[in-house]
Parts: C-alpha cells; sequence; structure tokens
C-alpha cells in the first residue's frame, strides 16, 4: 500500500504541474496495480485520461481537442453510447466529486465534447474539420459584437455629456438674460426714482 500511496502522490504533482501527464498516467495505474482499494485512485485515473485525450494530436490536424477520445468511444459510436460514456466520466470528473486538481478542466472538455458529438448537425462539422472554423468565426463575432457595444456605450456616454454641458450652458445664458433684466429693472426703476425726486424738488 506505501507504494501504491507514493506513486500516486506523484502522479498528483505531476498533474499539478502539468508536466509529462503520460508518466502520471504510468505511476497511477501502477498504484492501482499496487493496491486497487487504494482511495481516489479512480478518480486521478479518469482526470488523467481526459487531460491526456485533450493533448492529444487531432487525425485532421484542425486543431480541435479529440472529442472521441475524450469521451472514449469510437469515432463510429452512436448516440447512446455517447450519452453512456458522457455520463460515466462527467461523473467521475464532477469537481463536486472529484477533489482533483484539473477536475474542473476535464469537466468541461467532457461536456465540451458531448455537446459537439451529441448534436448532428455539429457532428458532422466536427467530422470534416470545421467546427474550429466556425466556432472561431462566432468567437470573431462575438468580439466584434462586444467591440460594438462597448462603442455604443462610449458614443451614449459622450452624448450624454454633451447634452448635460449644453444644458449647463443653457442655463447659464438664461441665468446671464436675467441678470441683465434685473439690472435694466433696477437701473430703470432708479431713473424713475431720481426723476421724480427732481420734480419734488422742483415744486418745492
Amino acid at each position: 500500500m506505501e507504494q501504491a500511496t507514493q506513486a500516486m502522490e506523484i502522479a498528483e504533482e505531476k498533474l499539478v504541474t502539468g508536466h509529462d501527464l503520460s508518466e502520471a498516467m504510468k505511476l497511477a495505474l501502477n498504484a492501482r496495480r499496487l493496491y486497487p482499494q487504494l482511495k481516489d485512485i479512480d478518480q486521478l485515473i479518469s482526470v488523467l485520461e481526459v487531460h491526456l485525450a485533450a493533448a492529444a494530436d487531432t487525425k485532421d490536424c484542425s486543431g480541435n481537442r479529440d472529442y472521441y477520445k475524450i469521451l472514449q468511444v469510437d469515432p463510429k459510436a452512436d448516440s447512446s453510447m455517447i450519452k453512456k460514456q458522457y455520463r460515466k466520466i462527467a461523473l467521475n470528473v464532477h469537481p463536486d466529486k472529484n477533489h482533483f486538481i484539473g477536475a474542473a478542466e476535464a469537466f468541461k472538455m467532457v461536456i465540451e465534447a458531448f455537446e459537439v458529438l451529441s448534436d448532428e448537425r455539429k457532428r458532422e462539422l466536427y467530422d470534416r474539420g470545421l467546427w474550429r472554423r466556425m466556432k472561431q468565426a462566432e468567437e470573431g463575432w462575438k468580439n466584434r459584437k462586444t467591440q460594438k457595444s462597448e462603442e455604443d456605450i462610449q458614443n451614449s456616454r459622450r452624448k450624454t455629456r454633451e447634452e448635460i454641458e449644453e444644458m449647463r450652458e443653457k442655463r447659464r445664458s438664461q441665468m446671464s438674460e436675467e441678470i441683465e433684466r434685473a439690472r435694466m429693472r433696477i437701473r430703470k426703476q432708479k431713473e424713475e426714482w431720481e426723476k421724480k425726486s427732481a420734480q419734488m424738488s422742483q415744486e418745492q
């Protein structure tokens, strides 16, 4: 059991660092061979299997992850087999039940693989090597849309600032006009008062 535990610990260290996952898998498999009842060894192996499959070169050199390897199914597998493997592997690497580093990422890759292979149209595009190209096009569209949204927000903010400044300028102009009218009224009242005072002086 001690040798199995040590092998498992080294395998986990390699998983954490991301270096030499193949060697990590060998160690994990050896640990299970030495002591099949070793706690969590199957979970570790499941995480390593997904990461190794995702890191493997694709047959069409398209840059796609090999979703068939991730779900451990043959490229000719039917939908029921794909669903069966998805449920099995997803359960093994689910981060709520699998505490190993890399489980969450493995779970995401399993979901991604299932979403593509369980959809006839997506699977066809994937098999033809067009899936990655389509995803890149979608990402480009999303980025342009996001950029456009940001531009709209900036334009809206700029327009709002301009409207506020216009309102302030209008208010300042109105205040200046009101002050000028008040001054004219005061000046007129003063002139009338002076005129009346002059008349009263003459009468006296």
